[in-house]
């Protein structure tokens, strides 16, 4: 008699392609979203986001599941240990659950169990965290303390670092200009009354510059001698 494969632990290994339908697992996962809803028979069901450190699905848990009510009173953010069988709806991962219970708050002391509920960024952590130091170093943030024991500590924006803003929603205005085909997919507003935010280009002279190409350039104080010689 064949051996029964064994039970998946993480997110990624339920999404994995070679994942077979059907596949029993066994996880500690947190409980990201949660929401009550009604069947069209008047029955209600959950729809609730697990995840870890390398994923998240989605799932429904019907009433009739033993884990509906343990998932349904543990409520988002909570950290729960699930038993399953993997599935999907829509060709999206969406496992079926068959057992669930709270994590104990004394299980959750360990470092392990917490490191591998934590997503992770795709990003290498000390190269994001080298350029921080380097945007602290350019002037354009400062790293402030805002906590002790344990010591923790926030960057934020200077005045170097603010005076930014036009450039970025300049180049913001270019990007939805020139490669957004659905449409913005960030707006920046007037924090004090919530209007929307853009730049213009102007003329001390005239007033608003129309066409880009009447913008023009010749040397200005700060050019070296010889630089500003070549040019004219």
């Amino acid at each position: 008699m064949p051996e029964s494969p064994s039970p998946l632990s993480s997110v990624r290994d339920l999404k994995a392609a070679d994942a077979p339908a059907g596949r029993p697992f066994a996880s500690i996962l947190v409980l990201r979203k949660l929401a009550t809803k009604t069947a069209s028979n008047g029955n209600p069901y959950l729809n609730a986001e697990l995840g870890d450190r390398t994923g998240s699905f989605s799932c429904t848990v019907f009433s009739d599941s033993p884990a509906f009510e343990v998932v349904r009173s543990a409520g988002e953010g909570a950290v729960i240990r699930v038993e399953g069988r993997t599935d999907s709806y829509q060709g999206r991962l969406s496992p079926k659950l068959s057992r669930a219970s709270v994590v104990p708050p004394e299980e959750l002391s360990s470092p392990e169990v917490v490191a591998n509920l934590v997503e992770t960024a795709p990003e290498d952590a000390d190269g994001l965290w080298k350029e921080l130091d380097g945007f602290v170093d350019a002037g354009i943030m400062e790293r402030r303390s805002y906590s002790r024991n344990p010591d923790h500590h926030e960057y934020v924006l200077t005045d170097k670092g603010r005076e930014l803003s036009p450039a970025i929603v300049s180049l913001t205005e270019w990007g939805d200009r020139w490669a957004a085909p659905d449409g913005p997919p960030i707006l920046y507003v007037h924090s004090v009354c919530g209007g929307p935010i853009s730049l213009q280009t102007t003329c001390g002279n005239c007033g608003q510059v129309h066409d880009p190409a009447e913008v023009g350039v010749r040397p200005g104080p700060g050019m070296p001698a010889d630089i500003a010689a070549r040019m004219g």
